[in-house]
């Protein structure tokens, strides 16, 4: 595919990218064909690790009655955090003022903490294709959703949401269930604005079942990503899988620095990260 193509798709907000390490990409991403859901109590954000309830409210209920079902509940979300699982990306934040550093792939925060400090591999996937496939394979979990991050402070109301209000005709699990559907977006889509540079779009998947969830992503990937660090001698590993490779990496023209995208090709003795310019 093209670069302006690329850059065209990623405008539109058609592209989703995920940065990870080179040695994950290559030897389970791409050689798979999958993509794996990370349990969320693994995130870096204290708020989501933290778990998702944290108190209960009741009315008119016996104290055995309560005593019981606030059990349930604790080991219900003991449970359901464990098991609420999540594949992370990243979508363009271009609005009016397009430029390669805000694109899905190129945003240079992402590749130090995600890219293995610019020396691992950012996947480009077609958001529609990847929403698809994601909907038809997981489509018999409990709790399936995939969205856009909202960013914004949080403050003292938003603890509020993690307050369960209890119904003795329903289970534990059933209250839980219910108080995620509720406050899906809040408690799952909702970060705090320190990360807004993320621009996460999320796929969410939370289920009882205890083992791990891949998904065969099959041509949902459009082309890789290299950082500007990537090593070129591991480039043929790349080229074995048939896709589009690039490079996010700083020009050295005489007339201006700037970050690009420089396609990169088999046998092309121009594959020089600092001799790249743009399309």
């Amino acid at each position: 595919m093209d670069i302006k193509d690329i850059l065209k798709l990623d405008q539109e907000q058609k592209i989703v990218a995920h940065y990870t390490r080179r040695e994950t990409a290559v030897n389970y991403i791409l050689k798979d064909k999958s993509i794996r859901f990370n349990p969320i109590i693994y995130s870096n954000d204290p708020f989501e690790y933290k778990g998702k309830i944290n108190g209960i409210s009741a009315q008119n209920l016996t104290e055995e009655v309560l005593q019981k079902l606030r059990k349930e509940i604790n080991n219900e979300t003991d449970l359901t955090t464990v098991k609420a699982k999540s594949f992370c990306c990243s979508i363009s934040n271009h609005k009016d003022d397009f430029k390669v550093k805000t694109s899905s792939f190129g945003n240079m925060m992402m590749w130090d903490r995600y890219g293995e400090n610019h020396q691992g591999i950012c996947l480009i996937f077609s958001k529609e294709e990847l929403d698809t496939i994601f909907y038809r394979k997981v489509s018999d979990y409990e709790i399936i959703r995939s969205k856009a991050l909202t960013y914004e402070d949080i403050k003292n109301p938003f603890v509020d949401l993690k307050t369960v209000k209890i119904n003795e005709n329903k289970s534990g699990k059933e209250l839980v269930f219910d108080h995620y559907e509720k406050y899906m977006d809040d408690l799952f889509f909702y970060k705090d604005s320190s990360w807004s540079n993320e621009n996460e779009y999320r796929y969410l998947i939370i289920d009882q079942k205890e083992s791990d969830i891949k998904i065969n992503f099959k041509d949902a990937l459009i082309g890789i990503v290299v950082g500007e660090r990537f090593d070129d001698l591991l480039l043929p590993q790349l080229y074995q899988f048939g896709l589009p490779v690039y490079q996010c990496c700083v020009t050295n023209r005489a007339d201006e620095i700037d970050w690009v995208l420089l396609p990169l090709y088999p046998n092309n003795p121009q594959n020089q990260p600092h001799s790249c310019s743009i399309y």
